[in-house]
């Protein structure tokens, strides 16, 4: 006996055709309490019921714990104590990146020890020893720089690929890679490198991304619009 047969829900046409539709890649675009989230969940529900494949999992990423804690949520209590739960790994992208890192980051330098450095504070200082170990003299804005830096690391660049021209964004480069210098050597990653490490690893090593992409063939991603390029 199916362990959902007796949940009951409503949906609109619009919701039905995107549960019924055959495409591989699917966006659903629509405003605030338009039942996006709930099409979301009944999608993940449906296709651990209906794929015969045993080994697979769904890799559902969201932007904050808050929306992953949501969706967990809303999936049925039935489907929650079944064995189909197992198969569904709902969390944020950074705990993902974190996960991938933890495992396989040593293949580009990245001890599984590593310590995430997500406090300002403590950003600023390890900038400025930065600086200092690289003779840099001078006052700094260093939030604007750490701003600068992140700005960076969310559009995908690593410190060898953000040097420009420009005098003023060539500086920021410089100051990028004595950052990331100090962070290394200090055993931490920020948190915007959760992201970035993680696409410079699959990018790298497309072996593994392959390894990722077999594990996880279907990958939801709740409120899109909060993402950036990494």
């Amino acid at each position: 006996m199916n362990v959902l047969a007796t949940k009951e829900i409503v949906l609109n046409s619009a919701q039905k055709a995107v549960l019924n539709s055959d495409e591989k890649r699917i966006l659903i675009l629509a405003g605030p309490g338009a039942g996006k989230t709930l099409v979301l969940k009944e999608w993940i529900e449906k296709i651990l019921l209906e794929d015969t494949r045993q080994s697979f999992k769904i890799l559902g990423l969201t932007f904050t714990n808050k929306a992953a804690e949501e969706m967990n949520a809303r999936l049925s209590q039935q489907f929650l104590e079944s064995p189909y739960s197992n198969r569904l790994n709902l969390i944020t992208f950074h705990s993902f990146g974190a996960r991938v890192l933890r495992q396989y980051g040593y293949y580009i330098g990245i001890q599984a020890n590593f310590k995430i450095c997500s406090n300002q504070e403590e950003q600023i200082e390890i900038l400025k020893v930065g600086l200092q170990k690289n003779n840099f003299e001078g006052t700094y804005n260093w939030k604007k720089c750490l701003n600068a830096i992140s700005s960076l690391k969310r559009a995908g660049y690593s410190p060898e690929e953000g040097a420009l021209e420009e005098e003023k964004l060539s500086l920021i480069n410089t100051i990028y890679k004595a950052y990331e210098k100090e962070l290394q050597s200090s055993g931490y990653i920020d948190f915007d490198d959760l992201l970035l490490k993680t696409y410079k690893l699959f990018k790298a090593y497309p072996a593994l991304a392959k390894h990722y992409q077999k594990i996880y063939p279907y990958i939801c991603v709740d409120e899109l619009q909060d993402t950036n390029a990494a």
